[in-house]
């Protein structure tokens, strides 16, 4: 018993030493790169409210809170997309356009720590007449959770 208690101080040493030194937790940082997305269901109807801006969804009640708003307008609503918000979150924004404008999502990725949202909208050629009617496209998107920024970019690259 004599030879354990003497030798709890080297063990303690030991123990110190695998764990890093007991010192502070060494850091986390996100690797750079692409996301996989999954495209989730958008209204068709025509959504009218600029409202909706880069919106980070990370709870089921706030989830129901923005498919209501998206689907105020749509009858029937659809049913809420089940997600598992300790895995994944929902990234949604509108765009503003005439009908005659198409819009790209570009990539989702992780840069400097940040989630970064790249699209971009293009404009029909010049000789095509479109209709003076301003709506909102709304676009809603499933990826993997990361608790960070999210940042939205129209036209910019990743």
């Amino acid at each position: 018993m004599n030879q354990l208690i003497r030798r709890l101080p080297l063990l303690a040493a030991f123990c110190l030493a695998a764990c890093g030194g007991g010192g502070n937790m060494p850091t986390h940082t996100l690797a750079d790169g692409p996301l996989v997305v999954q495209t989730l269901p958008e209204p068709t109807g025509g959504y009218s409210d600029p409202g909706l801006e880069n919106t980070v969804v990370r709870d089921n009640d706030s989830m129901r809170k923005l498919w209501s708003q998206v689907y105020r307008n749509t009858t029937p609503v659809p049913d809420v997309p089940k997600i598992d918000f300790s895995r994944k979150m929902v990234l949604a924004w509108a765009t503003s356009s005439s009908p005659c404008y198409s819009f790209a999502l570009d990539q989702v990725a992780v840069k400097n720590g940040a989630v970064v949202v790249n699209y971009h909208m293009t404009s029909p050629p010049p000789n095509v007449m479109c209709a003076a009617v301003v709506s909102y496209s709304v676009h809603l998107i499933e990826v993997d959770r990361i608790d960070t920024t999210v940042n939205f970019v129209m036209g910019g690259t990743i």
